[in-house]
């Protein structure tokens, strides 16, 4: 009974003394005087003057879609933390905006002539804020979003050069075609799309550290992985965060024969899930008790106001009369299709193809897995965060469906999921085909 409560204790320590710490940094953070940050701040809004709130490449796909909206409203918080005390202005968060101009026209105005905040913007804890404070010291926008992009390659070279050394090349090479197929070099295009990506690559390489070294450490890490993406992320492809690392521990130990029957792993791949979605979910709640604590408010019932917008939203599916029907399926397919480099928002040719792919493993396991051949405790397990991304689209249905952008993006997971499903079912054909000239 002690040491369950001491394994119980240590993610929730692991929680508590990681949002200390990030809030910390947070506060930190505001005490630094606007006057530090003017020429750069100054220099990274001129960088969005005349520019729409979302823009696209000369070929009108989904996919290349840059959120400027986002990344303006981001900096605009960034500059008014500023303003106010220091630990009011770390949980308090707004940005300037305007009747006319847009969110462009408020970051430069807010910048230019100190113009402080009329717009709340408490939902999320702003983390990434934090950092474009820090950065701004000595670097405008357009070095945040190289700085965190070099970041994010020297992680991805440090898990392939992990995975090659023990001998997993297909897997390295399964985890980069993932990412080539959703266009990951393009999250350097807005500072948005880049905090999820920064976490998911910082802690593959940890991942794959402790599940050898110290798996005791993995529910800890699964813990601090979901406080730190609801601290820094703007709700995009927080689910990579701890999918893909799971995934690589999942086929690494798979591929060195020690991932054992599926009852053997069930228990713990829930339990890094459980405390990646607890601490996710309970990051937020500590930013709405803390802001209503700080401004003497309720903030819930506005939180969950823009939670619920998020849930289920008023938007309308006019893309055909199934989908009108049928509005949560449409988040689905219309991440499917800018997946597939679509110029409309549910393109119904790439949605076909996009099933059509998604069946060639269904279609493996049932020719090539059915007598329980090797590789299937894997893809059953592997299924599990394959199915949470698509389930993540229809619980923020609204939100998916909206923002498939740049959302689609953590479909390289159920990627990655197919790519290793057609490897086993190579690697079975040929054990079956060896088995039969014998």
């Amino acid at each position: 009974m002690k040491s369950r409560s001491v394994q119980f204790h240590k993610p929730i320590l692991a929680f508590v003394l990681t949002l200390i710490l990030l809030w910390g940094g947070m506060i930190l953070s505001t005490l630094i005087p606007n006057t530090a940050l003017q020429n750069h701040m100054e220099e990274t809004a001129a960088s969005y003057e005349g520019k729409l709130p979302f823009e696209r490449d000369s070929s009108g796909r989904w996919n290349t879609t840059v959120d400027n909206y986002a990344d303006t409203i981001w900096i605009n918080i960034a500059w008014n933390m500023g303003n106010k005390h220091p630990i009011l202005a770390s949980l308090d968060t707004g940005y300037y905006k305007v009747a006319s101009g847009g969110v462009v026209k408020g970051l430069i105005d807010t910048v230019n002539e100190n113009k402080t905040a009329n717009t709340d913007y408490i939902q999320y804890w702003h983390g990434s804020a934090m950092l474009i404070r820090f950065f701004h010291l000595f670097t405008s926008v357009t070095g945040i979003k190289w700085i965190s992009f070099a970041v994010i390659c020297a992680f991805l070279v440090l898990t392939c050069y992990m995975l090659l050394r023990r001998g997993h090349p297909i897997i390295a090479v399964a985890l980069i075609v993932s990412l080539v197929a959703v266009k990951f070099w393009h999250v350097a295009t807005s500072l948005e799309y880049l905090p999820s990506f920064v976490l998911c690559f910082i802690f593959c390489p940890i991942f794959l550290w402790a599940e050898r070294n110290k798996a005791s450490l993995l529910t800890s890490l699964a813990a601090v992985a979901g406080t730190a993406v609801a601290f820094f992320d703007f709700l995009t492809t927080e689910t990579i965060v701890i999918l893909v690392p799971l995934m690589l521990i999942l086929t690494v130990r798979d591929a060195e024969g020690r991932l054992g029957a599926i009852d053997r792993n069930r228990g713990w791949v829930f339990k890094l899930l459980f405390w990646f979605g607890f601490t996710y979910v309970a990051t937020f709640f500590a930013k709405w008790a803390l802001v209503s604590l700080a401004t003497g408010e309720n903030r819930f019932s506005e939180a969950f106001e823009l939670a619920g917008v998020r849930i289920n939203g008023d938007y309308n599916v006019k893309t055909n009369e199934f989908f009108s029907k049928f509005p949560a399926l449409a988040a689905v397919f219309a991440n499917f299709s800018a997946l597939l480099g679509a110029t409309e928002r549910i393109d119904t040719a790439r949605v076909l193809i996009a099933l059509a792919i998604v069946l060639l493993p269904i279609l493996a396991v049932f020719c090539f897995f059915r007598k329980k051949i090797l590789p299937k405790p894997l893809l059953r397990l592997l299924l599990y965060p394959a199915f949470l991304v698509l389930i993540r689209y229809l619980v923020l249905n609204n939100h998916s469906y909206l923002h498939a952008f740049f959302t689609y993006r953590a479909l390289m997971v159920p990627i990655f999921v197919l790519l290793i499903a057609l490897t086993a079912s190579i690697d079975t054909m040929k054990f079956k085909a060896r088995k039969h000239r014998k």
